[in-house]
């Protein structure tokens, strides 16, 4: 490690607690366990869902697989499940191609197909 980098280190946001920030916002396994039946039954082209915070605020990125832009268009009225299975005002929503790299560690599975 770099001397010149180490007095800064102390000054970097520490990474959100996903599932605290989420239970700060009332929503609990149970919700999110709903949320997966719900998946699983009506939305087959869904194969995950990870969760984040920015600025305090929840983000959404919804996978799908076989992903093309006629049905990220359709994918995207989950937002508006989302909005009201979870009971939110502010948060944003994506909805992006199946990925199979790692999950970083900001983010959360909240579903998964597998």
């Amino acid at each position: 490690m770099s001397i010149f980098l180490e007095p800064f280190l102390d000054h970097f946001p520490p990474v959100v607690d996903v599932r605290g920030a989420l239970a700060d916002l009332q929503i609990r396994p149970p919700q999110l366990e709903e949320l997966a039946k719900e998946l699983s039954a009506f939305w087959p082209q869904v194969s995950s869902v990870d969760c984040g915070f920015r600025k305090f605020k929840p983000y959404f990125i919804i996978h799908i697989d076989p992903f093309s832009y006629e049905s990220q268009e359709k994918h995207w009225a989950l937002h508006e499940k989302i909005r009201y299975h979870f009971r939110l005002d502010r948060f944003e929503s994506y909805v992006l191609a199946k990925t199979t790299s790692e999950l970083p560690s900001y983010l959360l599975e909240i579903y998964s197909k597998q």
